[in-house]
């Protein structure tokens, strides 16, 4: 077959550890393609999907008369929240449509084929005839009898290979598709739909019962070696950090993005491997990781060249030397000093020993699992972090007695602190305060505190006397000695438009109607909010819990 002709080498150096699956994969898509596939993930499923579309891709592009023409779109699960909106991605990755300002962010087509599933099918059988009839257009070698032969066949003759990453959140609003998506060779020719995910199938199939046995695929997690080489190939840019390092005169200062610190990382990935590998086994998070600890981790490194490049820079002109040849009567003193100083910018500089280099990563350990713990939730970004961690000007790596001497459990608390602190803005605190006032509050009390008359004035009901209680009555037991309660998405949104209203600062609004509409826009905010995150999370029983 064709498949011979097709280089996948630099999809093999560019996913190392990934071939035995990548020659599975290219021969099941351009031979003979499922028609449901589900890969199982449960370390890497963004690297493997992006290893799927780079093979279809290559796919797709290849010229070879034995292939047939194919045509993918990927989808994630995750960013979908309603069934037109999978459909008008699928259909839009499917045509090679993509909408722009340019063409007024229309869907191919005027999005006609988005309406309903049967509107969706009917849409990729229109695309897969219009790209087979194109192709088939372009072959100009073809014999003119032997095409009109085989109109028939060649119409619909284009691969169609839907693949649907993180296929475990196909519930809730998204449901319906779990079954159709499945089936879907059965509705339309030449289809293939390829699940990806980090769940098991039979829990994914758990309340669908009608869906196919699908052809399983699952992804072993990558070795040491290989996750060492999938880092050292994509290690990320190094974040430049303004440090407070001493400057030389008249030179660029030194930044993790030096050439002579490349020898260096294949240790420093080593180290934040082995630290971080017992928690993920996914490269690209740990790649995150190593961007935001490299640029302090070089830090006393950088120090101790910038010393060596003072020294060796003369102070004045008086200290240039000018050899007898005569080599200084072309150049005055200042054209000798500038040659001094970009000898000094671009010469190497001594990469740290052994035992240094084990001094820093021993001193560094403690906070890389820190920034770990930290970068993973995604509590703050790699540059947060980097510029929060970077550490004196006075450590430097080859003196032992210049190391600064912190804890980083301390370390971690302080920043867990400061995001406390200067946690949200105004309406974000309203948020909060409106959630715990509907979870602890009972439902009753919510005029007597926050209603208001026609002219703003609260409305107090006199509370009178308490009525006498019979003998046989218990005491009720109050609800902030019972827990945080459930409570109805309508409840909360109003109340947090009453606090909104009522102890928010509004700057330039003076008008009452467009403080009310300024307090509408936010809880309208918050209630999409609140529908996305339920229909992403449709375990929980009501969109907003304490």
């Amino acid at each position: 077959m064709g498949i011979n002709d097709i280089s996948l080498d630099d999809i093999n150096q560019y996913y190392p550890g990934r071939s035995n699956i990548l020659s599975h994969l290219s021969i099941l898509l351009a031979v003979a393609p499922p028609p449901f596939m589900h890969i199982f993930d449960p370390h890497t499923p963004r690297t493997t999907c992006r290893l799927i579309a780079s093979l279809l891709d290559l796919l797709s592009s290849s010229d070879d008369p034995e292939l047939k023409p194919l045509r993918y779109a990927c989808v994630d699960a995750r960013e979908v929240i309603s069934a037109r909106q999978f459909y008008d991605r699928a259909i839009n990755a499917f045509a090679g449509h993509r909408p722009t300002r340019t063409n007024g962010y229309e869907n191919w087509a005027s999005g006609t084929w988005s309406d309903s599933f049967d509107s969706f099918m009917a849409g990729l059988r229109e695309i897969g005839k219009i790209f087979a009839e194109k192709i088939k257009s372009d072959d100009d070698t073809m014999d003119i009898t032997e095409t009109s032969d085989q109109d028939s066949g060649q119409a619909t003759g284009c691969n169609l290979v839907l693949v649907v990453e993180n296929a475990n959140y196909l519930s809730g609003p998204l449901k319906e598709l779990l079954v159709p998506l499945t089936r879907l060779s059965e509705m339309v020719t030449n289809s293939t739909a390829i699940f990806i995910s980090d769940v098991r199938w039979d829990d994914i199939r758990e309340t669908a019962r009608a869906c196919p046995d699908p052809y399983l695929i699952k992804v072993p997690a990558l070795s040491r070696e290989d996750a060492l080489l999938y880092l050292s190939s994509h290690f990320p840019p190094p974040l430049v950090i303004k440090q407070g390092a001493v400057k030389a005169p008249g030179l660029p200062p030194l930044t993790a993005t030096h050439d002579d610190l490349i020898p260096l990382r294949l240790h420093f990935l080593s180290a934040v491997y082995d630290i971080c590998s017992s928690h993920s086994r996914d490269p690209a998070e740990i790649a995150y990781v190593v961007q935001a600890t490299w640029p302090a981790f070089v830090t006393p490194i950088l120090t101790d060249w910038n010393t060596i490049r003072i020294s060796r820079i003369p102070e004045n002109d008086m200290e240039v030397d000018v050899d007898d040849s005569g080599a200084g009567e072309s150049q005055g003193p200042e054209e000798l000093l500038s040659q001094w100083r970009r000898t000094a910018s671009s010469s190497e500089y001594p990469l740290p020993t052994e035992g240094t280099r084990l001094r820093l990563i021993r001193y560094f350990s403690p906070g890389i699992l820190a920034a770990f713990h930290e970068l993973i939730p995604r509590r703050t970004s790699a540059r947060a972090w980097a510029k929060s961690h970077i550490p004196p000007s006075s450590f430097r790596a080859s003196q032992w007695s210049s190391y600064p001497q912190t804890n980083a459990d301390s370390e971690r608390s302080e920043v867990l602190n400061s995001d406390v602190i200067t946690y949200g803005s105004s309406h974000t605190r309203m948020l909060i305060l409106a959630c715990y006032l509907a979870s602890y509050n009972p439902s009753k009390s919510d005029m007597r505190i926050f209603g208001r008359d026609a002219s703003g004035i609260p409305k107090r009901k006199n509370r009178g006397y308490a009525k006498g209680k019979g003998k046989a009555a218990t005491a009720k037991i109050p609800q902030r000695l019972l827990g945080p309660s459930a409570f109805g998405l309508e409840r909360m949104l109003a109340i947090l438009e009453a606090l909104t209203l009522e102890y928010v600062d509004f700057p330039g609004l003076d008008e009452a109607y467009k403080r009310e509409d300024t307090a509408g826009l936010e809880t309208s905010r918050a209630r999409t909010l609140s529908e996305v995150a339920y229909n992403l999370n449709n375990e929980l029983p009501t969109p907003l819990l304490i």
